[in-house]
């Protein structure tokens, strides 16, 4: 090939290379070219960042003005009678019960010591008089019929049964009486025995109702503290939840986008614009912010927003 033939294909070669690098430089930046702040691709960078960001301050002025916050968080707690507190309606239902079988346990036991008096045996016998009656009937505790005097003064009671029983013996009942009689009146007094056992033991269940019915009424306004608490959280949460489904519908824009300043040296160029963001069904905001654009050295745009 002749040397001006062999000049002309170099030079050729050299425009082609000229003419891709210029493409290539308009396309990646050629290491001096910074972002547009206004660029679709700027823009578009900065709209997913605000997306990925759920927490911008944008986005949470929406949340705190919203209908659905206010109505939530506004909503007043509604405070239980102490009476309709659960564990205390539990408590109160079980001394009911226990002054009811109360009930019924003195029923027998004043039954049994009528009969007593009564001697139904018709029995005539010049030792068991009325006065020997009432010592072996009488001498066993007088309580009141009311479930609750029982109760105040079981103590009492309980002290005189223990004393008293020891006058139910043998030697509180006429020698003279024949056998059948003895019997009799001996089946009283185990009868009289289990009817007071029964006392006894309802009247102790009062009373340890009592107490556990004073310290829950003690308990009942820390309780309720605990409750409106939990209730809030609750309620917070569940707002939260609907506003994480929400936010994912948001859309943003900007507008009256304009430069800052720029730095050729990284390729980056700092920015400022109106942004408004939308919340279907919550409502809208918007405020100036500043953001960065560069390119980084892959070729990249990176984007920060100040929101």
């Amino acid at each position: 090939m002749e040397p001006a033939a062999i000049w002309g294909a170099l030079a050729k070669m050299k425009t082609k290379l000229l003419a891709s690098g210029m493409a290539l430089c308009f396309l990646g930046g050629c290491g001096s070219k910074e972002p547009d702040c206004g660029s679709n691709a700027t823009v578009s960078a900065v709209k997913a960042n605000l997306k990925e960001h759920k927490n911008n301050r944008l986005i949470v002025y929406v949340f705190d003005n919203s209908e659905q916050y206010k109505m939530a968080i506004g909503e007043p707690f509604i405070s239980r009678n102490i009476n309709d507190d659960p564990d205390l309606k539990k408590l109160y239902e079980q001394r009911n019960n226990a002054k009811a079988k109360l009930r019924d346990a003195l029923a027998v036991y004043f039954g049994l010591k009528k009969k007593c008096y009564k001697n139904e045996l018709n029995i005539k016998n010049d030792a068991f008089t009325p006065y020997a009656l009432s010592a072996y009937c009488g001498g066993l505790p007088n309580v009141v019929a009311e479930p609750d005097d029982v109760v105040r003064q079981f103590a009492l009671y309980e002290n005189t049964i223990h004393l008293n029983s020891q006058l139910l013996t043998d030697g509180a009942l006429p020698k003279s009486l024949d056998a059948a009689q003895r019997t009799y009146y001996e089946g009283l007094k185990t009868a009289y025995k289990e009817a007071w056992s029964q006392v006894a033991e309802f009247a102790h269940k009062i009373e340890s109702l009592n107490g556990q019915i004073i310290i829950e009424r003690q308990r009942f306004p820390d309780k309720e503290a605990r409750r409106k608490a939990q209730e809030n959280t609750e309620r917070r949460a569940k707002l939260e939840s609907m506003w994480q489904k929400a936010i994912s519908s948001a859309i943003y824009n900007l507008d009256v986008i304009r430069a800052l300043s720029k730095d050729t040296d990284v390729r980056a160029v700092s920015c400022t614009a109106k942004f408004a963001v939308t919340v279907r069904d919550w409502g809208s905001a918007e405020g100036q912010a500043n953001y960065m654009a560069q390119y980084t050295s892959d070729g990249k745009l990176y984007v920060e927003v100040g929101l």
